[in-house]
């Protein structure tokens, strides 16, 4: 396996990764001294790279701690990657398909149980395009055999601090010799997410060039996280004006598109406080990536189930089964589709999750608790039509301080591949206890931006 120049790069350690060249995921697995132990001092290539991220000014000290910044960088294999790209989008287009066809399927809509009021919504949806604009499938495994697609976040789309993660990294001069040999991601080009927006305005039919303001629409408690001021700063890139709503309380001047940088399952459990504004963007008066229909499939946790559920096999083409059976582990909805004593019995092979938990709150892994947790969370998942899905082994990544488990993440937009993500953590979860955070991951295959 190659790993550039060691000549070049000798203040960095290069760990390769314990697989065969031929299958692996992982090309490149560049760690660095942080000046914490078990280190006396930090790498130059890593306080650069800090130096570089804080000179953004977009980072708070609460953020800094919430989202710690881990000190590994990952270049994918080329050709494997352009083979788990093709099966990635041949799943999202089965998950395209399953927004698709909610409206005509009464399976499907019985299968989701979305409350009425969104339900309706989601009926009503005036989207002539795609449902699913803006995906993240969150994966482990680190052989093209055996990479599991464990989340399909189809929710918020905030996918901009990555892009800024690979600029800084660029800017690095002691790894050009890794980041020289990866095309700019879409997530690296300036304004991209607007953009996108923008596109999808004009597919609806609507004139780009007469829409001056653009919805942020988000809690005040998230106004000042670096990924809405990174939206706002490409609002302002292409010449808009950002406009802050919070999304329970919707006035009467809201403009024509939007940014929906929200969560959504305090939406679903109150979905009457929200009832302008799914109503709004189910009739097509707030345009936002993934509408309603879009977001409630996409990024619900069932969706997984849907996929890997043989009774909706029927929806899907030969090409798209293909993929789903490669890449997406076995899943199914509590109490529709399999039994409790079944996931009672493989406690030590599944994990149950809320269909719209975020940050890893109602995620449970079986291993990690014992028989009679296990039990009552699998009877708590029975009566809420939770989701129980074969649980899906990381990565191993050694770094200066010690040996992290890493997950991954491929980030979809409009249809396409524009970046990825990379999560290492001592723990199951994806959580950051001290030694973890997210990295930048370069890849060769989803950049269409023109190069540097």
């Amino acid at each position: 396996m190659t790993y550039g120049d060691p000549t070049t790069v000798e203040p960095v350690t290069v760990a390769p990764t314990a697989v065969d060249s031929t299958t692996s995921l992982v090309r490149f697995d560049v760690s660095f001294p942080t000046g914490q132990p078990p280190t006396s001092a930090a790498d130059p290539a890593w306080d650069h790279f800090q130096r570089l991220m804080d000179g953004k000014a977009i980072f708070s000290a609460e953020e800094r701690r919430l989202l710690p910044r881990a000190p590994v960088l990952t270049g994918l294999d080329p050709e494997v990657e352009r083979v788990l790209v093709e099966r990635f989008t041949r799943v999202l287009d089965a998950v395209e398909t399953l927004a698709a066809r909610y409206p005509q399927d009464g399976e499907v809509q019985r299968f989701f149980d979305l409350p009425p009021l969104i339900h309706d919504c989601a009926l009503a949806d005036t989207r002539i395009g795609r449902h699913v604009d803006h995906c993240r499938f969150d994966f482990g495994g680190d052989r093209l055999d055996d990479v599991r697609i464990f989340e399909v976040g189809g929710d918020c789309p905030v996918s901009n601090l990555h892009g800024v993660y690979n600029t800084c990294w660029r800017q690095v001069d002691a790894v050009r010799w890794f980041t020289d040999q990866y095309p700019p991601a879409r997530c690296e080009t300036p304004g991209w997410m607007v953009s996108e927006l923008l596109d999808l305005a004009r597919r609806e039919g609507r004139d780009p060039d007469d829409i001056r303001r653009v919805a942020v629409l988000c809690g005040d408690e998230l106004r000042s996280f670096s990924e809405i001021r990174l939206i706002e700063g490409q609002i302002r890139h292409h010449g808009r004006t950002p406009v802050h709503i919070v999304p329970s309380r919707l006035g009467g001047d809201v403009p024509p598109i939007g940014l929906l940088a929200h969560i959504t399952r305090p939406m679903v459990a109150e979905p009457d406080r929200y009832a302008p504004l799914f109503e709004r963007i189910a009739s097509g008066r707030l345009l936002v990536l993934n509408g309603v229909r879009g977001r409630m499939i996409g990024g619900n946790k069932l969706v997984s189930a849907a996929l890997s559920d043989p009774r909706f096999d029927r929806l899907f083409t030969s090409d798209q089964l293909a993929a789903i059976r490669a890449v997406v582990p076995w899943s199914r909805k509590l109490g529709d589709g399999t039994t409790a004593r079944e996931a009672v019995d493989r406690r030590g092979d599944l994990v149950v999750k809320a269909p719209f938990d975020a940050l890893g709150r109602s995620v449970f892994i079986g291993r990690a608790h014992d028989s009679s947790e296990w039990r009552r969370i699998v009877d708590t998942g029975m009566r809420h039509g939770w989701l129980v899905q074969e649980f899906v082994r990381s990565q191993y990544v050694p770094t200066p301080s010690g040996v992290l488990r890493r997950s991954l993440g491929a980030i979809f937009c409009g249809g396409r591949l524009v970046g990825y993500n990379g999560r290492v953590t001592p723990s199951l979860l994806d959580d950051f206890p001290a030694g973890g955070g997210v990295h930048a991951v370069f890849g060769g295959y989803g950049g269409d931006a023109p190069a540097p």
